[in-house]
């Protein structure tokens, strides 16, 4: 089950993975709801925010300070899962090369990069989870992100590795069916709840990549879920998008 809303023209998915218990699908349906559903907390205004402060919104909140951990006393583990957020964009070749953490809000206002994807996604550690974000057929000028894979895998008690394959249609300016697609894939090591930038070449020829900023976050229980879904509320009452 997938929900999935509108956020300033950007696609916005939530999947739970399969065999996840009950409990824990409920949290997963309503955060998506919630954080998918960012344009709820931005106040009327004449205008709508432009595609820059959208990238610049969502890079923010990404790199944010972490959440803090649950008060109560923890139960004993009973899951092993992975919440992980994704912000996909197509940029300049050498601005993604450049992107830092601490430059990300001024590659990401540039005006030739595109805003792609910002998927959340939960499974198991040591599992692939699967996500489709759109299907593309027809005349395009623009790549699109078609399909996501990842599996996350512990590497020490507080590292994890991403294992990410995109799949990409590409521009298609003479309407070939079915789109043609491309798949990469790379590996980016983080450690919790803490954010992470990744860059991966997709068109050689017009010196484009893809700057990817992840954070997973990991789900030890049902508390640990709820966690951060009232830390990222909290977030989205604070943070606004300018006007």
């Amino acid at each position: 089950m997938s929900a999935a809303t509108q956020y300033g023209g950007l696609q916005r998915n939530s999947l739970r993975a399969v065999g996840v218990g009950a409990p824990v699908r409920r949290w997963v349906l309503g955060l998506g709801f919630a954080l998918g559903g960012c344009a709820s907390n931005v106040e009327p205004t004449a205008e709508a925010p432009s595609p820059a402060d959208v990238r610049q919104y969502i890079a923010r909140d990404l790199v944010s300070e972490p959440c803090p951990k649950p008060s109560e006393a923890s139960p004993p583990p009973d899951r092993d899962l992975v919440f992980v957020e994704l912000f996909v964009m197509d940029a300049p070749r050498r601005l993604a090369d450049a992107a830092t953490l601490q430059n990300l809000q001024q590659v990401v206002a540039a005006p030739d990069v595109e805003a792609l994807a910002a998927p959340h996604v939960m499974g198991d550690y040591e599992r692939e989870t699967a996500i489709e974000l759109g299907d593309v057929q027809g005349k395009t000028e623009r790549v699109t992100l078609h399909r996501l894979r990842t599996t996350a895998r512990h590497a020490e008690p507080d590292l994890t590795v991403l294992e990410l394959e995109l799949t990409l249609q590409l521009p298609n300016p003479r309407a070939q069916l079915p789109n043609p697609t491309r798949s990469l894939t790379v590996k980016i090591p983080t450690r919790d709840d803490a954010p992470a930038l990744a860059r991966v070449v997709w068109d050689e020829t017009r010196q484009r990549s893809l700057l990817l900023l992840v954070r997973p976050r990991a789900v030890r229980s049902e508390l640990d879920l709820r966690g951060i879904f009232e830390c990222k509320m909290r977030k989205r009452l604070t943070q606004r998008l300018p006007p």
